[in-house]
């Protein structure tokens, strides 16, 4: 009888654990994406600041400042780099990257790229298999007057 309890226990520790290693690959670290955009380096061409809205996402928000992005994107909060023409984020929650994009400016209004889910984006691309899913995103500057 006093073994049962004990494998109770065994079976709870077993069960943290478990969800632990779980939790820890539900995502990248918020390092690793943010030496991803270090690497993005060409002065800024275009300004990202304002409302945008994306077809696959929801709603989103950005402040430029320099060639840096913060903001929200759908339901994630955003860091990025505006590099070139060439916009890259990181979508985030806690201190995990969930998210990467890799987006290129079609006019000052409007980005057509691609995302990627728990990778960065460039070594999907780079190595495609079964390291993540690339899907296609689009942004679209949202107008005064649609805001109002």
């Amino acid at each position: 009888m006093e073994s049962r309890p004990f494998l109770h226990r065994c079976y709870g520790i077993v069960w943290v654990v478990l969800l632990g290693f779980f939790f820890a690959s539900c995502g990248i670290p918020m390092t690793r994406g943010q030496h991803w955009l270090d690497t993005k380096t060409a002065e800024p061409e275009i300004n990202v600041s304002g409302a945008w809205n994306s077809p696959e996402w929801g709603a989103a928000e950005f402040k430029q400042e320099g060639r840096s992005v913060t903001g929200v994107l759908g339901d994630y909060h955003v860091n990025g780099v505006v590099s070139g023409s060439s916009l890259y984020l990181v979508m985030y929650s806690g201190d995990s990257v969930h998210y990467t994009a890799d987006l290129k400016a079609a006019n000052k209004d409007s980005f057509n790229g691609l995302y990627s889910k728990y990778t960065i984006i460039d070594e999907v691309i780079k190595e495609p298999g079964d390291r993540g899913v690339i899907r296609p995103i689009t942004l679209t500057r949202v107008s005064a007057s649609q805001s109002q």
